[in-house]
């Protein structure tokens, strides 16, 4: 049900938060039923494989946020789209483990461990990450002051509340 209203297009980030909350109330107020237990089933050995192949030509999305929800929808929403996304709840966690570099990460601004300017210096300065592009998530920035201040060749910034179309659409010409 969550992705079905997620990939609706007039759907708002917000609305998205709040649909995943509530069904996540939901699903633990009850114990899944046979039919249910049938989604969690593991791959065969044979089906792991070849989607393990398949997935190391699809870019690879790190997002940064200290909120486990959203993190939690955009992964969603992105893996709906086809991409390998991981989730980090401080950009320290990325910078100091042994991950696998992303393509691209949606970094937010205001975290409280390590803030997005200086986590984005940080990875600039870490030659891991030379290839890496970043999209800033943030509520400081409206609308309008998002789209002129992602300019070409110039980091990204994408606005919150965001669609679903504005966040697919802004990774993928960052990709492209």
């Amino acid at each position: 049900m969550l992705i079905r209203e997620c990939t609706r297009d007039e759907v708002s980030f917000t609305k998205m938060l709040d649909l995943y909350v509530t069904l996540a109330r939901q699903a633990s107020d009850r114990t899944p039923g046979t039919a249910e237990k049938e989604l969690f089933t593991t791959i065969p050995k044979n089906e792991q494989k070849s989607q393990e192949a398949n997935d190391a030509s699809r870019p690879f999305i790190g997002v940064i946020d200290d909120s486990a929800s959203l993190n939690e929808i955009v992964k969603r929403v992105l893996e709906h789209e086809g991409f390998r996304v991981n989730c980090w709840q401080s950009a320290i966690d990325l910078l100091e483990g042994q991950y696998e570099i992303p393509h691209l990460i949606l970094l937010d601004i205001e975290m409280p461990d390590l803030n997005g300017a200086v986590a984005m210096d940080r990875f600039k300065a870490d030659a891991r990450f030379a290839r890496t592009k970043i999209i800033f998530m943030t509520g400081l920035v409206g609308k309008q002051e998002a789209e002129e201040l992602s300019l070409p060749g110039k980091t990204a910034y994408l606005s919150k509340p965001f669609t679903k179309d504005k966040l697919i659409n802004l990774v993928r010409k960052s990709l492209g």
